[in-house]
């Protein structure tokens, strides 16, 4: 009787969390209640990577690499609590991305690999060619003295907890009379500086709606591990609340992601270093794949 009792109870609980849920192993259970360390949404700072940008930019580099960290500058001052991720693998694999039709990368191969690190958003842009740009706007992307009068660029804000777009717009500026341009350089640098400004309100804009958010990357019996630490304001003694588990959802190839359902739990830091933090389960359940935040 006692073993019918315990696969009764198995098959409850496979009933609940089937094999292809994002659901983990469940920690051992900490008295509810527990004391916690108060943290403030303000007191957290969100893992942002802004791409290198793709598309013809004559700033002397083929991707645009002053624009985009004039840009980065810019968001920062506007968006607080933003952190900027400045990873080399994750810049190199940015850069290896194929090219596809539209003349920029492919966002959807980084989600993975920066939501394993911590990153909540992606920010991906690319400059369209001048001739097309031209076409496209009517407007002339340079003077016979290849002076810049003008700069069209399209960009993308990613959300890796839900690999949901949440920015694609496309933007434009050009040079004015009022301008008044004395040399082929002050061209760019006024253009670059007026395009930076407005592309950094609108990713800025879109970047606040975006709550803070963790990836727990390994949980088991003893506890969970998160890939966010101190960089992040993270606080030992402080509690995060458990996201999932979730559906499964297939992304780039063929890699599956959880998209996050309602909260299941709660962790309590134990241990909080750069980029990593140990967490031990309060109450409820702390899966591997899912995300830890605020209430």
């Amino acid at each position: 009787m006692k073993n019918l009792r315990v696969l009764t109870a198995l098959i409850l609980v496979m009933a609940v969390f089937p094999f292809f849920s994002c659901a983990g192993k469940k920690a051992q259970v900490i008295p509810a209640g527990t004391d916690c360390a108060p943290i403030a949404q303000a007191g957290l700072k969100m893992g942002v990577f802004v791409a290198p940008f793709s598309g013809a930019v004559p700033d002397g580099s083929p991707n645009g690499e002053a624009f985009y960290k004039l840009m980065r500058e810019k968001i920062a001052k506007k968006a607080g609590g933003i952190r900027y991720t400045a990873d080399p693998g994750l810049e190199d694999g940015a850069r290896k991305q194929e090219i596809g039709p539209t003349g920029c990368v492919n966002p959807l191969a980084l989600l993975e690999d920066a939501a394993a690190k911590g990153v909540a958003a992606v920010v991906i842009g690319c400059f369209e060619d001048p001739e097309t740009a031209a076409e496209k706007h009517g407007l002339y992307g340079f003077r016979e003295e290849l002076c810049v009068t003008s700069l069209h660029l399209r960009i993308w804000v990613y959300e890796t907890r839900t690999l949901t777009k949440i920015l694609d717009t496309n933007l434009s500026q050009k040079l004015t009379g009022a301008d008044a341009p004395k040399t082929t350089d002050q061209c760019l640098a006024i253009v670059s500086e007026k395009l930076a400004t407005v592309a950094a309100d609108a990713v800025a804009s879109a970047l606040l709606d975006i709550p803070w958010t963790a990836f727990i990357t390994e949980s088991s019996p003893k506890g969970v591990t998160i890939a966010a630490g101190s960089e992040s304001g993270l606080v030992e003694g402080a509690c995060l609340v458990v996201f999932g588990p979730g559906n499964m959802l297939v992304g780039a190839g063929d890699n599956a992601y959880c998209v996050p359902g309602p909260q299941v739990g709660r962790v309590r830091l134990t241990k909080v270093s750069e980029g990593q933090s140990q967490a031990e389960l309060v109450y409820g359940q702390a899966p591997a794949m899912s995300w830890v935040g605020l209430d």
